[in-house]
C-alpha cells in the first residue's frame, strides 16, 4: 500500500549499516524518520517490510514470528557478509526480533530498541484471546497509531490477527530467557505513557542483559513514538549513540 514501502539506501554492499525493523501491523512508514536522519549523516539504511503487512490485514492472519524473523534474519547476514559494520534499530515487534538476532549471531555492533516487547501479556489475557480465536473470530481491534500527536497517523492495520498475534507472545520466553548472552551495547527508549507494551518489558530488558545499557525515558510520547513529540530526541541520541 501506499506510504507502507520498505526503503532501502543504494550502495547496501559496502560501508555502515543500519537494519530498521517495524512492529506488528505496522509498516516501514513508522521509521522512515530516523531512517533519513541516519542516512543523511552517512550510514547505509535498510528498512524491510514484513511478511504479510503493508497490504491487506487478511494477509497477516497465516503468518507467524518464525515468518517475521526469517526474513529479517536473512537481511541481517546478507548485510553482515558485505557491510564494514550493521548496527540494528527496532520498534515494538521489530525490538523482539533484533533482540533474538543479537542472541543468534555475532557481528552486529550496536543496537536501539524503542518500546521493544519483551514481555508476554498475563495469562489471563492469554487465555482470553486463545477462546476468542477457538470461537471463530481471528481478528481483534488494531494498535497501530497509538501516537500523542493529534497530527500524526501510522500507516498501518486497523485490525490484528489473533493467531499471529499468539504466534508472536509464543516466541517471547525464548527470548527472555537467552537476554543474558548478548553482549552488545544497547540504547534503549521507554515511553512514560505507552497503551500498548508495558513498561515491564523494558524493564525485563534492562536488569537482564549482561552489557551496556543505556535507558532513556520519554514522557511526551505513547509507543510509536518515532513518529511522536520525542522523534527528533529519538532520531538525534540515535545518532550519537551509533557513532560511538
Amino acid at each position: 500500500m501506499n506510504g507502507m514501502e520498505p526503503y532501502f539506501s543504494d550502495g547496501l554492499e559496502s560501508g555502515t549499516a543500519v537494519l530498521l525493523v517495524h512492529g506488528f501491523t505496522g509498516s516501514p512508514h513508522s521509521l522512515m524518520g530516523v531512517a533519513k536522519h541516519l542516512e543523511v549523516s552517512g550510514f547505509k539504511v535498510a528498512v524491510p517490510l514484513l511478511p504479510g503487512h503493508g497490504s491487506r490485514v487478511e494477509d497477516l492472519i497465516d503468518k507467524t514470528f518464525d515468518d517475521w524473523y526469517g526474513s529479517i534474519a536473512g537481511m541481517a547476514v546478507k548485510l553482515l557478509e558485505t557491510c564494514t559494520s550493521v548496527d540494528l534499530f527496532g520498534l515494538s515487534m521489530g525490538g523482539s526480533i533484533v533482540l533474538k538476532l543479537l542472541e543468534s549471531f555475532t557481528g552486529f555492533r550496536r543496537a536501539v530498541l524503542v518500546n521493544p516487547l519483551v514481555e508476554q501479556p498475563a495469562k489471563s489475557f492469554l487465555e482470553l484471546m486463545r477462546s476468542i480465536l477457538d470461537s471463530g473470530y481471528n481478528l481483534a481491534p488494531g494498535i497501530s497509531s497509538d501516537i500523542a500527536r493529534p497530527d500524526t497517523l501510522e500507516l498501518g492495520y486497523t485490525q490484528t490477527p489473533i493467531s499471529a498475534a499468539l504466534s508472536l507472545f509464543g516466541a517471547l520466553p525464548d527470548i527472555v530467557g537467552n537476554l543474558p548472552g548478548i553482549q552488545n551495547e544497547i540504547l534503549l527508549f521507554s515511553s512514560v505513557h505507552d497503551h500498548v507494551v508495558p513498561r515491564e518489558s523494558g524493564d525485563t530488558l534492562s536488569r537482564s542483559v549482561s552489557s551496556r545499557l543505556e535507558r532513556v525515558w520519554l514522557d511526551k510520547s505513547f509507543h510509536v513514538a518515532t513518529l511522536d513529540y520525542d522523534a527528533e530526541l529519538i532520531n538525534q541520541l540515535s545518532l550519537e549513540f551509533l557513532r560511538q
